[in-house]
């Protein structure tokens, strides 16, 4: 009950996320990560709106959090590196668009 009442109030969740095998495929074990059934590097279908629809909460926030990336491994796999102009980014940026909240995406500053 107490996490109903938190819910129905909040305006989101901040999100955070690896990249590798959770918003995109690794391609398998050159990747660094283990699925192999997908296309390497291809951003999963539907997480990035999952994620913004989780963010944005029950009462639809029209300012969500940013969605904040993790790794185990981050100098290892180049992680800090993503750009604003990155696949993963970019797609970030469409889904943002498409649901009228340009603002939305990435927190190149937090992650």
């Amino acid at each position: 009950a107490a996490l109903q009442r938190w819910w129905r109030g909040t305006t989101g969740a901040q999100i955070l996320s690896d990249v590798d095998d959770t918003i995109k495929c690794s391609g398998g074990p050159r990747g660094g990560g283990v699925d192999e059934a997908g296309y390497r590097k291809e951003v999963y279908p539907g997480t990035v709106q999952f994620m913004l629809e989780v963010a944005r909460g029950s009462q639809l926030s029209p300012e969500p959090p940013k969605v904040r990336l993790l790794s185990a491994r981050p100098k290892k796999l180049g992680f800090l590196k993503m750009t604003p102009t990155s696949r993963v980014a970019r797609e970030f940026r469409r889904v943002a668009e498409e649901n009228g909240l340009g603002a939305w995406g990435i927190d190149f500053e937090g992650s």
